[in-house]
């Protein structure tokens, strides 16, 4: 079946939901990171039947040969999330620190499968759906630009406050820019997405559990964490555009 113009559904349709939950419950409130992979999956079985949904699933199985690109998904979030706590430790507090936590072992646990399935949700949807779909039209570059942008409106920040919200849209364009080469770098394999998506919500969470899981975060510790995190990202991210802008010709 022949469906007009997908990719504005599925961008609306994501875009509506996350603010209807907001409504019904609160700005605080988690987006359904379920969402993209079943607006994703019920927008491709409609337009281009099960075989379409077959593809986009096999994007997500193991490959032998992007196990390097899994190891830096894996590991290279740790390095960012230290240097940024370094960042923030030294304004914050005055000197280097370590991040403590005072909450159970198991609550860690649920958060991991918590973040784990959300990875998963998101990544079908932005890097398995939206970005392939985009790219038929766009080069890597406008493509990785327009999927930050409806990403980082998506998690709808704005509940901190108007800064928070332009400088958390900001790092969540250039860590687009990221996902995109590493799913360049992998032949669009989902996996390494989800790996990279995972890994960096869970370091987040292990350096910063102490000001993300309070009662009342403070807007301005959340500038500062996600402006330290998007200050790190410029350079990484610079290097990708110029790769996409000016690629290299054999």
């Amino acid at each position: 079946m022949k469906m007009r113009h997908p990719v504005t559904l599925f961008c609306t349709a994501n875009l509506l939901l996350v603010v209807l939950i907001a409504v019904i419950f609160s700005l605080d409130y988690v987006p359904f990171q379920l969402a993209p992979a079943i607006l994703a999956l019920l927008i491709t079985g409609v337009s281009k039947g099960r075989s379409g949904i077959c593809s986009l699933c096999k994007k997500v199985k193991y490959e032998r040969t992007c196990a390097k690109w899994y190891l830096f998904a894996l590991f290279a979030p740790f390095v960012f999330c230290a240097i940024s706590y370094a960042i923030f430790s030294l304004a914050e507090y005055g000197g280097l620190s370590f991040p403590s936590s005072d909450r159970p072992l198991s609550s860690f646990a649920l958060e991991c499968f918590i973040i784990t399935m959300g990875s998963y949700g998101e990544e079908i949807g932005w890097r398995g759906y939206l970005l392939p779909e985009l790219r038929q039209k766009h080069s890597l570059f406008s493509s990785s630009l327009i999927v930050g942008i409806i990403w980082g409106i998506w998690h709808l920040r704005i509940g901190f406050g108007l800064p928070v919200f332009v400088i958390y849209l900001t790092m969540v364009i250039e860590l687009s820019f990221i996902f995109s080469w590493l799913s360049q770098k992998t032949g669009n394999n989902i996996l390494s997405a989800i790996i990279l998506h995972g890994s960096f919500n869970l370091c987040t969470l292990l350096f910063y559990s102490h000001i993300f899981m309070s009662d009342t975060p403070k807007n301005d510790l959340m500038l500062l964490i996600y402006g330290s995190m998007a200050i790190i990202l410029i350079l990484p991210c610079l290097f990708i555009m110029k790769g996409m802008l000016f690629p290299k010709t054999r």
